[in-house]
């Protein structure tokens, strides 16, 4: 099967999902190409910021945005972006 044909196939498949299921299947699709195990371990700055981050959230919960409107603030620019 050449590159174009497995292309077709996957998007064919892709049409009746919904968004999530298509985020899904692309993020099973690039763990083939780059399996979870094979991540690097976090250096101790990047640990620390995970930290420090976490530290932040867990004093003011309030101060940050849901998953939710990140993925709807998205889709509004990426709607205004088609239409201009």
């Amino acid at each position: 099967m050449t590159y174009s044909e497995a292309l077709a196939v996957v998007r064919g498949a892709m049409q009746p999902l919904d968004e999530d299921e298509r985020l899904r299947l692309a993020q099973a699709i690039w763990e083939e190409v780059d399996p979870p195990a094979q991540h690097p371990e976090l250096t101790d700055s990047q640990k620390a910021e995970l930290r420090r981050r976490r530290d932040e959230h867990r004093a003011n919960p309030s101060a940050g945005v849901s998953w939710e409107q990140v993925k709807a603030e998205s889709r509004a620019r990426r709607g205004r972006r088609n239409t201009a």
